[in-house]
């Protein structure tokens, strides 16, 4: 498999703290990835600097092998990454349906006709299951559907690889497994590359091949899950006891 993203030291800084140290590893086109670590690691400060939210003071980034590091966000986004929010960032006074319009209209530019629009907007709705919403504005939404809100507003974008910040945080154990159900499903349906953020450790065992651990900015582990589990480092950092449950 080719690698499809591909970080070398890069280093960010917020006046004297370091949020990430130099932080290199790369992600093959097709792998599903975690990304764990405590509160304050640096997990989505990475996810920022990979999408163009903050630049970095050090390093690269590249993308399909192009340099991305000083793109601008909408330009990153047209190439390929996508993502969610660790809280959701709809537009509050929109409908469910046009909160997904306006990433396809961003992708595709203002000449796309409305039909196409709600057409294509109605498929991402439909497949993560809030079709039903789809004229509700978005402030009337319960947590669980702004959450899958967050997934199709990314789908919009139609990208390669789709960066998950905590899609599962707040969510009972029935909408866990139904959200993991839904990445699964969208990860088959668009071959998608994903690059997850997660505290649930089980829904991290199960559906990745690779964690990746940060500490304090600094990458302490990179492999299959029950290794990672197992590393000292991660054990005295994150976990707190012998392994991942």
């Amino acid at each position: 498999m080719k690698k499809i993203l591909e970080i070398k030291g890069v280093v960010k800084k917020f006046g004297g703290l370091v949020a990430l140290n130099k932080v290199t590893l790369d992600i093959k086109e097709g792998e599903i990835v975690g990304l764990i670590g405590p509160n304050g690691a640096g997990k989505t400060t990475l996810f920022n600097v990979i999408t163009g939210v903050l630049s970095p003071d050090e390093g690269s980034i590249k993308f399909e092998g192009k340099e991305i590091t000083k793109l601008k966000r909408h330009e990153i986004a047209r190439l390929g990454i996508g993502r969610t929010w660790q809280i959701p960032r709809p537009f509050p006074n929109l409908s469910v349906i046009k909160n997904v319009m306006i990433g396809i209209i961003s992708r595709m530019g203002p000449n796309v006709s409305f039909k196409e629009l709600e057409k294509e907007a109605s498929n991402y709705l439909d497949l993560i299951g809030i079709a039903h919403k789809k004229d509700t504005l978005a402030k009337g939404l319960t947590f669980a559907e702004l959450r899958k809100l967050e997934i199709a507003r990314a789908l919009a974008l139609k990208p390669k690889l789709l960066l998950l910040d905590e899609p599962l945080a707040g969510l009972n154990p029935a909408e866990v497994d139904e959200t993991l159900g839904i990445i699964q499903t969208i990860r088959k349906e668009f071959k998608l590359t994903i690059f997850w953020i997660e505290h649930i450790m089980r829904a991290i065992m199960r559906d990745c091949k690779r964690v990746i651990v940060l500490n304090f900015g600094t990458k302490i582990a990179d492999g299959p899950p029950r290794e990672v589990s197992k590393h000292p480092e991660v054990i005295e950092a994150y976990l707190g006891s012998e392994e991942i449950c």
